[in-house]
């Protein structure tokens, strides 16, 4: 089963456009955006659509009690200027004064190195601008230390409201993966019930009567069910015939959680055990 609802915002011309004075300006591999919602988790989210000549992306959550959350996930590219910064605050002001919003947060690279957040005070006008326009949109920044190998604070979190944000931390251990950026994580004080889980049977190979289930299929006469067939029908009469036999001679067994592969049984977990001693 799927694990995560996904939602992307790629690379593309529109989002990063090329230029025509510096052709290698425009990279075509790396960047865009992210968001991934746990199926696990008892939810509704939808993409919000946004007109945005820009790498962001935003996902409207409302939990089971009514109450709306909006994620956004940015990438600013640096040396794109003054346009592709004002298409990400046009998308932050659409955003915040969404209704019915409960809180809105919003995470990633907006490469403002410059900024000394402690005193919300930069170096350049484009500093400035970020500065009163998240500051007009009631938007907190709560990441006060170095997100990048070099020590800059490039990757920044954003918030309506800092007590909506818990356990805050930046893993300057790059557990999470290769890059130099340092992941960051935090949680967010809402309540959200998990999906019951729910059992569905899956197929004991370990147990298969194998034998038999090679003499059934041997003594179908696949000819009569499949040769002068239309396609469609003779791959239907395959898979039923296929899934008969299968049926009767492997046995099935319930697996409780809904979230974990089938083929990650006992014999499977143990090898992994002693892959990791």
């Amino acid at each position: 089963p799927r694990l995560y609802n996904v939602y992307r915002c790629d690379r593309t011309p529109l989002t990063h456009p090329p230029d025509n004075n510096n052709p290698r300006k425009f990279r075509k591999n790396g960047g865009g955006v992210l968001i991934g919602i746990s199926t696990n988790l008892s939810l509704t989210s939808n993409k919000i659509k946004l007109k945005c000549q820009a790498e962001f992306l935003a996902v409207e959550i409302i939990l089971n009690d009514g109450k709306k959350i909006i994620i956004g996930s940015c990438y600013r590219v640096g040396t794109l200027g003054i346009e592709n910064a004002q298409e990400i605050l046009k998308a932050i002001r659409l955003l915040s004064r969404k209704k019915l919003v409960r809180n809105l947060v919003i995470i990633g690279d907006f490469n403002l190195g410059n900024i000394n957040w402690e005193h919300s005070k930069g170096k350049s006008a484009l500093d400035k601008t970020f500065l009163d326009s998240f500051a007009e949109n009631g938007l907190i920044q709560c990441i006060n230390s170095p997100t990048h190998k070099k020590g800059n604070i490039l990757d920044i979190l954003l918030t309506t409201s800092s007590r909506f944000i818990e356990e805050l931390s930046i893993e300057s251990d790059m557990t999470y993966c290769n890059s130099d950026h340092f992941a960051t994580t935090f949680k967010l004080r809402a309540k959200c019930k998990r999906v019951k889980r729910t059992k569905r049977l899956c197929y004991n190979f370990g147990k298969a009567n194998w034998r038999d289930l090679n003499t059934a299929l041997s003594d179908v006469d696949w000819k009569l069910h499949i040769d002068s067939r239309e396609p469609e029908i003779a791959w239907n009469n395959f898979c039923k015939i296929l899934f008969s036999a299968v049926d009767t001679f492997i046995p099935k067994f319930a697996v409780k959680d809904e979230y974990k592969p089938p083929w990650f049984d006992s014999e499977c977990y143990q090898k992994c055990k002693e892959k990791d001693k």
